[in-house]
């Protein structure tokens, strides 16, 4: 796993979402309560490889959001990349790729896609 001067990480991980916001599909709580959609960066949770003896440390630090612990970490980065030397089973909104390479980046705010929210959607930097 790498990312912009903040990470390299050789150590394997085991699982890792990817969040532009705080929840996947119908309210999971993915990253910690500081994503939000529109600040430029992509949250990211990821479970590092760990010994059995680890087991109910992972579960704690799983059930626990707003920790970042020894097996579960959370970064906050503009992109990020991974790279394996056999095939990555992959799950991108719902659909399976499979690649050897995978980069993720946050979209420019002048991207030619564009949503509708509400202004008082929890997950978006308040502008003055």
């Amino acid at each position: 796993m790498q990312s912009p001067g903040l990470y390299n990480v050789e150590a394997g991980v085991i699982v890792s979402a990817v969040c532009n916001g705080r929840q996947a599909g119908v309210g999971q709580k993915l990253a910690p309560n500081n994503a939000i959609i529109n600040d430029g960066l992509i949250d990211m949770v990821a479970l590092h490889s760990f010994p059995k003896e680890a087991l109910g440390t992972v579960v704690a630090e799983l059930m626990d959001p707003e920790s970042n612990g020894t097996c579960v970490k959370h970064y906050r980065v503009p992109w990020v990349e991974w790279s394996s030397e056999e095939v990555m089973p992959i799950n991108l909104d719902d659909e399976p790729i499979a690649e050897k390479k995978v980069r993720f980046r946050r979209c420019q705010e002048n991207s030619s896609w564009s949503c509708q929210v509400s202004a008082q959607c929890s997950q978006l930097r308040k502008c003055h």
